[in-house]
């Protein structure tokens, strides 16, 4: 069995038959990559504190940090579903080939995340870091 760092990496899981919903939902968080998100994150903090000359305030740091976490997430569950012919031969264990997600529900995710990164940027930062992001999206 793949362990949890393996797999939060994207190198996916045991491919079985049927799957309970507990392991259902573990490849909801598999695909969005754990390890990697929160590397990214950082990285996003980490430019936040330098372009901010310290430690932006709370309300701020906090709306950051669920924004990136979003888009990060979002981010490596559309590769997945770019990936998803790919990765038949060569990551069979990740959620879409192994059918733990079906491609529909990875998109309503994908979606569901960027918009609300978006409207968290709007709402919490200024026009440049939306339209910038919305760009990137």
């Amino acid at each position: 069995m793949p362990t949890l760092s393996q797999r939060w990496m994207g190198r996916g899981n045991i491919i079985k038959e049927h799957y309970t919903r507990i392991e259902r939902f573990s490849g909801a968080v598999d695909i969005t990559r754990p390890i990697l998100t929160g590397m990214g994150v950082l990285g996003v903090a980490s430019a936040a504190a330098l372009a901010n000359q310290g430690f932006p305030v709370w309300h701020l740091a906090l709306a950051g940090l669920i924004a990136a976490l979003l888009a990060y997430a979002a981010i490596h569950a559309f590769n997945d579903l770019v990936d998803r012919r790919r990765d038949i031969e060569c990551w069979p264990g990740r959620p879409i080939p192994s059918h733990r997600l079906a491609t529909a529900q990875v998109l309503v995710f994908v979606v569901f995340c960027f918009i609300i990164a978006l409207a968290i940027i709007w709402v919490f930062f200024n026009t440049t870091c939306f339209v910038v992001s919305l760009i990137s999206v």
